[in-house]
């Protein structure tokens, strides 16, 4: 079983909230930000026109997956995860986009402090995914393909920020060690 059926398998709202699309041209990832009133469900993030949101997939003419996570087959009564995950038959990456509210100041201390806050939430989905859910990701694991990223997103100026170097390499090495996980860094990912 390929790993968009096991997703699809081991989670029961996948198919039926359409969690997973598939796409051979590029395009950009849009966490959904509008203010919510209490009540309202919670909206997962989106695919919008290459260059025109928060996170660039360049697909390089692969049939690439986008995996709404947060919102989708996840939500709050499972605690902290990702936003979503991009994935071929070759390569899988586990995605959080944060976002420097408008009107708020942005330094190098809050993209550190949001990367930190990410880095938390990748873990914590990491954990459902492989233990909870037991999906299988050696194939990934065992090719070094398998990453996780955040990216930092300046909604006062539009500016995607690249998540600067990993300065806490006890990270770097708790997603090796416990996930056989690659940090990758950017605002985007071009699958090979």
């Amino acid at each position: 079983m390929n790993i968009k059926e096991q997703i699809e398998n081991k989670f029961n709202l996948c198919i039926s909230n359409n969690c997973i699309e598939v796409y051979t041209a590029d395009f950009d990832i849009e966490d959904d930000r509008t203010p919510k009133v209490t009540g309202d469900m919670p909206t997962p993030c989106y695919k919008v026109n290459f260059g025109l949101g928060e996170f660039s997939v360049e697909t390089n003419g692969n049939a690439a997956c986008f995996l709404k996570i947060d919102a989708c087959i996840l939500f709050e009564k499972d605690g902290k995860k990702c936003d979503c995950a991009v994935f071929t038959d070759k390569e899988f990456v586990f995605v959080e986009l944060k976002q420097i509210e408008k009107g708020s100041k942005n330094d190098i201390e809050k993209r550190g402090s949001l990367r930190r806050k990410s880095y938390r939430q990748i873990a914590d989905t990491l954990n459902i995914f492989l233990n909870d859910k037991n999906i299988d990701f050696s194939l990934y694991q065992n090719s070094g393909k398998f990453y996780v990223l955040c990216a930092v997103f300046d909604a006062n100026t539009r500016v995607k920020y690249p998540a600067a170097s990993i300065a806490d390499k006890t990270i770097e090495q708790s997603f090796q060690k416990n996930y056989m996980a690659i940090i990758k860094e950017g605002n985007g990912f071009s699958f090979k």
